[in-house]
């Protein structure tokens, strides 16, 4: 995951502990999520991986219209069908 993606994901998780009223620094999230990523992927069973034909998107930099005009974009390239 590139790190603007980990950045903004735990910026977004000490924000909803904050509004449940949990007391959590920033260094915090930032180790429990690291752990957790850690166990999710090299777990014995179904460790979380990206399907080997997979199409990666991070649509942390654009907006709800930009996102939907590239994922199209990706989709025409793949299948070669207008969506």
């Amino acid at each position: 995951m590139e790190e603007s993606k980990r950045e903004i994901e735990r910026l977004t998780r000490q924000l909803e502990l904050l509004e449940k009223g949990e007391q959590i620094s920033y260094e915090q999230v930032y180790q429990d999520l690291l752990r957790r990523d850690e166990k999710d992927t090299t777990r014995a069973a179904a460790p979380l991986r990206p399907a080997e034909d997979a199409v990666l998107f991070n649509s942390t930099e654009y907006n709800l219209e930009e996102t939907l005009r590239e994922l199209k974009k990706i989709i025409r390239e793949k299948t070669g069908h207008a969506v």
